[in-house]
């Protein structure tokens, strides 16, 4: 239920700290006071879309927040667990909206911030909005169609009629596409099919480029590692090579060693070098000779990777890019082939007509049921609003398949004894449209399983003893769910268990609207008010405080 409402720089509200109570509530004050502010905040922090010219002038932003306790709503628990926005131990949860006249709106839940379809998806679960021209709804055979499945409940039966109605559809049209497209998908699947079994010989697989760059980079390595190390020992141990040489000169050093000590000092050195070289040689030969590298198996890699390459750049695509678009054509394949099998798309489009039908016709039996029990009770509330011989029957009648199923559903009323009945939109007056809307709401909240409830005028029209029923009803309601009545009609007003009063004063040259919860004594003067006007006199706070006493007695 609603705790509190909290409502800083919000329309012509400076601000406004305001708590709720379980029962039945209502709010009166004179026209243009402020009542609908109270509902438009509500109806922003449930998920409607921003309303910048809501903001009070002179200010940039409006804040707005509303407490609800939810302890009794296990499936927004169990939605807000889900979602990651409640602790299990706690029982309450705060919507919060900041609207900034740059056109930002901030939207949060228990302090975390949220999207705003969030925001309209919890408030299904808190709060339902009867407004004061629902009874226009009515005029239309979809909002009627609505109102019989609210009743009945049908949300998961639609959602299952629906979901297999345009599986149905679809698959007839796919049925029918085959038949005008034969020529064309077979020549998108002779294209398919050649690319199909190029790649499929190919069969190039995910990761495989990089592991053969990466082989191939490593065995190329090794194979320029030994060519060099060969390369360098042949050159030191061929015919004419530096060995060779090195010993020739060292023959001829040697013939003069004796006579010139400068020759034995070189022939030193190059005994030296010759003893290096022989050691390089020694290095080099163990390199080559261990390093060895299948050529065979280089050469098979260079091959594939040329492959893979040249099949990229036929696609125009990188060389990772391959296996990804040998699946997707294969897909492709596949949907062309099973959509140009027509005997299993016939199939196919029989076995969901058939669930669409089992469905349908779950969904007729459950009208059926819903719209005798939903004329009874409506044609009972009737007569109690001073329609006493008036007969409201629900119509279900058979109609085309349709994603909303197999019934158009009328609303007809007899509003005389012995009158025919017809479709509402043609024989209810305006005051009749009202009280039959009103029935209906009444009695379709008693099935709400949303814990507030909220009524906006919607007495409009009415008064007198109709107006006395009309807050016995909703007093009852209040019974199963918190009420909230915006009213200006004292006889629905004296039924309230807690009786605010919205009234609007001007402050330091701007006009603001203040709400407060009244006492006693404030409650009998403001029904005073309204029974009599702005002149209250004795005999008018008398019959207040005698309204007042007799609605609370029963």
């Amino acid at each position: 239920m609603l705790q509190s409402l909290t409502l800083k720089n919000f329309a012509i509200v400076e601000s406004l700290d305001l708590d709720f109570q379980e029962g039945f509530s209502v709010l009166t004050g004179e026209t243009g006071a402020g009542k609908s502010i109270l509902l438009d905040a509500l109806d922003l922090l449930l998920g409607s879309k921003a309303d910048y010219s809501k903001i009070r002038s002179g200010h940039e932003e409006a804040i707005l927040s509303a407490v609800f306790d939810i302890s009794d709503v296990p499936t927004l628990k169990k939605w807000l667990q889900e979602n990651d926005l409640f602790d299990d131990s706690e029982q309450e949860i705060i919507l919060k909206r900041v609207i900034n006249r740059s056109g930002k709106s901030k939207n949060y839940v228990n302090g975390q911030p949220v999207p705003l379809t969030q925001l309209k998806e919890i408030g299904l679960y808190l709060v339902d909005i009867h407004g004061q021209n629902a009874h226009h709804s009515l005029m239309t055979e979809a909002n009627q169609r609505d109102l019989l499945d609210e009743y009945a409940h049908h949300e998961k039966l639609l959602d299952s009629v629906s979901i297999t109605y345009h599986a149905w559809k679809k698959a007839q049209l796919r049925l029918l596409a085959l038949e005008k497209e034969q020529d064309q998908w077979q020549t998108e699947l002779e294209i398919l099919e050649w690319k199909n079994k190029e790649l499929s010989e190919l069969n190039p697989q995910v990761g495989e480029w990089d592991s053969l760059s990466s082989i191939y980079d490593e065995m190329s390595h090794r194979n320029e590692m030994m060519q060099i190390a060969e390369q360098i020992d042949d050159f030191i141990n061929k015919d004419q090579g530096l060995q060779e040489v090195i010993a020739r000169s060292l023959l001829d050093l040697n013939r003069f060693t004796e006579v010139d000590s400068r020759f034995k000092e070189s022939e030193q050195i190059l005994q030296s070098v010759e003893t290096e070289l022989i050691e390089v040689s020694s290095n080099l030969r163990s390199i080559y000779s261990q390093a060895e590298v299948d050529q065979e198996e280089l050469q098979q890699i260079e091959s594939r990777m040329s492959l893979l390459n040249s099949m990229a750049k036929k696609y125009r695509i990188s060389v990772d890019e391959l296996p990804n678009e040998w699946r997707d054509i294969q897909s492709k394949l596949q949907e062309i082939q099973e959509n140009q099998n027509s005997e299993l798309l016939q199939e196919q489009v029989e076995k969901l007509h058939s669930e669409y039908r089992l469905q349908a016709d779950a969904l007729t039996q459950s009208r059926k049921e819903a719209a005798e029990k939903l004329s009874q009770e409506v044609t009972e509330v009737m007569q109690t609003l001073s329609m006493g011989s008036a007969q409201f029957k629900v119509e279900v009648k058979t109609i085309e398949t349709s994603s909303y199923g197999n019934e158009q559903i009328i609303f007809n009323v007899a509003a005389n004894l012995g009158s025919e009945l017809k479709p509402i939109t043609k024989v209810a007056s305006g005051g009749e449209l009202s009280r039959i809307s009103l029935a209906l709401q009444v009695i379709i909240s008693q099935y709400n399983d949303v814990p507030t409830l909220i009524f906006d005028e919607v007495d409009v029209g009415i008064g007198g003893k109709v107006a006395d029923i009309v807050g016995r009803y909703l007093k009852k309601l209040s019974q199963q769910h918190q009420i909230l009545t915006i009213t200006h009609l004292p006889q629905v007003a004296v039924y309230g268990n807690h009786h605010y009063a919205v009234n609007k004063k001007d402050k330091n040259e701007q006009t603001i609207s203040e709400v407060r919860l009244l006492s006693n004594n404030e409650r009998v003067q403001e029904i005073a008010r309204m029974l009599g006007g702005e002149k209250i006199t004795e005999l008018t706070l008398q019959h207040a405080e005698e309204s007042l006493a007799l609605a609370h007695k029963q």
